[in-house]
């Protein structure tokens, strides 16, 4: 996956079946957004489907691993409200727990996540 562009995260596959995967928006201290929130999600399910992975260090690119979400681009959340900062969460770990689950399994729980995360932008989308 080292050949993978994203415009917020950097893959990095070493020997051994290890993958780094870099925050990479140090000028902001590598604060979350949408973007980074939806390649997370991709990388993520990237790994899930990876059975050459066997280890997943994340880090951060600059002086910060993470200063958490990025309050200047907060409107979609806030607009979401409670619940649905929750299914935006509950996504990324939907996703997180494929690697978990039995390899028949796989697949169908990879599109469960992503359908969730595809109602949560539709609903995004028609907030304007």
């Amino acid at each position: 996956m080292s050949d993978t562009h994203f415009q917020h995260l950097l893959v990095d596959d070493r020997d051994g079946g290890v993958r780094i995967i870099t925050l990479n928006r140090p000028e902001k201290f590598n604060s979350w957004n949408s973007a980074m929130r939806s390649e997370m999600r991709d990388a993520i399910e990237a790994v899930a489907l990876d059975a050459s992975v066997r280890v997943v260090i994340f880090t951060g690119a600059g002086r910060a691993f993470s200063a958490g979400e990025d309050v200047s681009e907060m409107g979609d959340l806030t607009a979401l409200g409670t619940r649905g900062f929750r299914a935006v969460a509950r996504g990324l770990h939907s996703v997180g727990a494929i690697r978990e689950g039995k390899e028949e399994n796989r697949s169908s729980r990879i599109r469960h996540a992503l359908a969730a995360d595809g109602a949560l932008r539709d609903h995004l989308d028609s907030l304007g």
